[in-house]
């Protein structure tokens, strides 16, 4: 029988004398001699062997911050109050003992800290978000899964449907997304 894992990986039970496997959809760079060869049969897309579970312990918190994505100016734009909002979350899952990703919608990391540790790491997110400036792309490009098949959790400005599918496409099933869609027009002009 087949069984699907909540990290998108499935598990198929052994039939006599073979151990248990668990597999997944290939991705790109994967070691090809992990290919499952009867699940890639069965399934008709290439399945590879899952050696262990992957770690669970990480969130990683996606911030939009494409000025066009955004409205208003100063302390009362939108785009302060996802980077508010986005330091709170990470600051808070990495308090309670989760690795936190900051990365932005295009997937650049700006800052990675583990689950423990001192206020070293508070400040590295707090230090790494005052410094952000608005970035002038129009649309969100990532070509992978932003979170790399953990947690996600994405605070985004305007999006069109295809920056929802791009952040979606990629994005394996079972694994938890999370979307803070702001109301952006809603935003005062700072007038």
């Amino acid at each position: 029988g087949i069984g699907a894992g909540d990290d998108g990986s499935i598990r198929l039970h052994a039939g006599q004398g073979e151990a248990d496997v668990i597999v997944r959809q290939y991705r790109q760079g994967d070691d090809l001699r992990k290919v499952h060869w009867r699940s890639t049969a069965r399934r008709d897309e290439i399945m590879v062997r899952v050696e262990e579970r992957p770690w669970r312990g990480g969130t990683t918190v996606l911030l939009d911050h494409r000025a066009a994505a955004h409205h208003g100016t100063g302390p009362a734009a939108s785009l302060e109050w996802a980077v508010s909002f986005a330091a709170s979350v990470s600051l808070h899952l990495r308090r309670s003992g989760h690795r936190v990703r900051l990365i932005t919608e295009h997937g650049q990391t700006l800052a990675d800290t583990p689950g423990e540790g001192g206020e070293h790491y508070d400040n590295i997110v707090l230090d790494v978000l005052a410094a952000l400036q608005p970035a002038h792309q129009r649309d969100i490009t990532l070509g992978h899964d932003p979170a790399e098949g953990q947690e996600l959790i994405a605070v985004l400005g305007t999006v069109s449907n295809e920056s929802v599918h791009e952040l979606s496409r990629y994005r394996p099933r079972g694994i938890r997304s999370l979307a803070v869609l702001l109301d952006t027009p809603g935003w005062s002009s700072g007038v």
